[in-house]
C-alpha cells in the first residue's frame, strides 16, 4: 500500500508543478534492459524543466513504455495445488516513471547547447501473466527507487524559437526490494535501462509575453 501512496504523492506534485514550470515538452523513446520481461519497449515522456541559474536547470519528467509477448510453458502463479499443464501463456507488462534530475549546459555551439545531468528516479512495474487454457491470471507489482544519469544535445532556443528540437541519452538503474512468494516472480533484482528520446520542447514564458 505505501508504494501505490508514494507514487500518487509524486503524481499530485508534478501535476502542481506545472504552474511553475518554464518549458513544456513532449518526446518518444526506445529503451533497452536487461529484463527478459521487459526487454526492450517503446515509449513516450512528458518533461517540465525550470531554469535555476544560468547554465543549470531541473527537470521532472514522466515516463511510460510497454511490452507484450507470448510464451509456452506451465503457468506459476505462487502455490499452486494442481498438476500444471502446458499452455500459451500472454504477458504484459508495463512501466511508469517520475524522473528528477539536474542538468548543466556543458558546451554551447552556436546553434546546438551539449547538457549533462543526473538525478533521482521512482519507477512503478506491473506484469499480467494469463493462461490461454486453464484461464488463470496472476499480477505482480513492484515500485523502486534509482539513479539515472543523461546526456543532451539540443538546438539553441534562437533557432527555432520558441521551439527547441532534442535528443537525450540516459542510463537509469534500481533494485527491487519486494519479498515475493511467486514461483517465477518477474523483473528480477537489479534492472539497467538504456533509453534515447527524441522530442521537441515549448518555451512556456515567451508563449506568456505574447499573450
Amino acid at each position: 500500500m505505501y508504494k501505490k501512496i508514494l507514487f500518487i504523492i509524486i503524481t499530485i506534485f508534478s501535476l502542481s508543478s506545472l504552474s511553475f514550470c518554464q518549458t513544456f515538452g513532449i518526446s518518444g523513446s526506445k529503451m533497452w534492459t536487461n529484463s527478459s520481461d521487459l526487454k526492450n519497449p517503446i515509449g513516450f515522456n512528458i518533461l517540465l524543466e525550470k531554469n535555476i541559474f544560468t547554465s543549470g536547470k531541473i527537470t521532472l519528467e514522466y515516463s511510460y513504455y510497454q511490452n507484450k509477448q507470448g510464451n509456452y510453458g506451465h503457468f506459476s502463479s505462487g502455490i499452486n495445488p494442481n498438476i500444471p499443464i502446458e499452455e500459451n501463456i500472454e504477458s504484459l507488462a508495463y512501466l511508469h516513471s517520475f524522473e528528477f534530475a539536474l542538468q548543466y549546459n556543458f558546451i554551447n555551439f552556436s546553434d546546438i547547447n551539449l547538457a549533462v545531468g543526473g538525478g533521482f528516479i521512482v519507477i512503478n512495474l506491473n506484469q499480467k501473466n494469463e493462461g490461454a487454457v486453464t484461464k488463470k491470471i496472476s499480477h505482480f507489482d513492484d515500485t523502486r527507487l534509482g539513479l539515472v544519469g543523461l546526456i543532451q544535445l539540443e538546438t539553441a532556443e534562437s533557432l527555432l524559437s520558441p521551439f527547441s528540437l532534442f535528443i537525450v541519452g540516459k542510463i537509469k538503474t534500481t533494485k527491487s526490494f519486494v519479498v515475493t512468494t511467486e514461483v517465477t516472480a518477474p523483473f528480477g533484482g537489479a534492472i539497467t535501462y538504456k533509453t534515447i528520446q527524441f522530442g521537441v520542447k515549448y518555451n512556456l514564458d515567451k508563449m506568456l509575453n505574447r499573450i
